[in-house]
C-alpha cells in the first residue's frame, strides 16, 4: 500500500509539473492574467452606450481611422490563428482577434446610431501586409506577425487612440479612447517582449 501511495504521489507531482510547464507567459505576463485583462477590456467596450449625436467631419475621420486600424489587426490575426506555430503567438492572435471583433461590433453600433459611415473592406496596405504574411510559415511567420501586427500595428493604434483622446469632441469616441488605450498599451508591451524572442 505504501508503494502504491508513493507512486500516486509521484504521478500527481509529474502531472502538476506538466501543468506548470504548459502555463504560458505572454511576454512577461501569466496567460491567465493576460486573459483576464482582455476580458475586462472587452466588457468595457461592450458597455459603451451609443448616442444619436451626429459626428463632426473631424470625428468622422477619426472613426474611419479607428475602424481601418482595427480591421487590419483583425484580418492579420485571423491569418495568424490559422498559421502561427508558437503557442504564445496563437494566444496573442486570439486575444487580438477577440478585441478587434468586439471593437468592430461597437463601431458598427455607434455608426448606425449616428448615421455615420464605416469602411466596408480592408485597405490596400492591409491587403499587401496579409499577402506578405501568407508567404511565410513556421518561426518566420510568427516573427513577422508579432513585428507587423503586435508591435507596428499597436503603435499605429496607440497613435490613433491618442489623437482621439486629444481631439475628438464626440463622447462615444472619447469613451472608446479611455477604455481601449490601456489594453492597446498592454498588447504593445507584450508584443515587444514576444517579438524580441529568438524563434529560430
Amino acid at each position: 500500500m505504501k508503494t502504491h501511495s508513493k507512486l500516486t504521489t509521484v504521478f500527481i507531482s509529474l502531472a502538476l509539473s506538466c501543468a506548470l510547464l504548459h502555463a504560458a507567459d505572454i511576454g512577461k505576463i501569466p496567460e491567465a492574467e493576460f486573459a483576464k485583462k482582455n476580458k475586462e477590456a472587452g466588457e468595457m467596450v461592450k458597455a459603451i452606450k451609443a448616442t444619436a449625436v451626429p459626428l463632426s467631419d473631424a470625428d468622422q475621420a477619426l472613426l474611419t481611422e479607428i475602424a481601418t486600424g482595427g480591421m487590419m489587426q483583425l484580418e492579420m490575426s485571423k491569418v495568424a490563428l490559422k498559421r502561427a506555430s508558437g503557442p504564445e503567438v496563437k494566444i496573442f492572435a486570439q486575444a487580438e482577434a477577440d478585441e478587434q471583433t468586439g471593437l468592430g461590433e461597437k463601431l458598427k453600433e455607434i455608426a448606425k446610431s449616428k448615421k455615420a459611415v464605416l469602411p466596408t473592406d480592408t485597405d490596400d496596405k492591409t491587403k499587401k501586409m496579409i499577402a506578405d504574411l501568407e508567404g511565410k510559415s513556421g518561426a518566420a511567420f510568427d516573427t513577422a506577425y508579432m513585428a507587423a501586427t503586435g508591435v507596428q500595428g499597436h503603435e499605429l493604434l496607440l497613435a490613433t487612440m491618442t489623437r482621439v483622446k486629444d481631439a475628438a469632441s464626440d463622447p462615444n469616441l472619447q469613451e472608446l479612447s479611455k477604455v481601449t488605450l490601456p489594453i492597446i498599451q498592454l498588447h504593445l508591451s507584450v508584443a515587444k517582449e514576444e517579438a524580441s524572442k529568438d524563434r529560430r
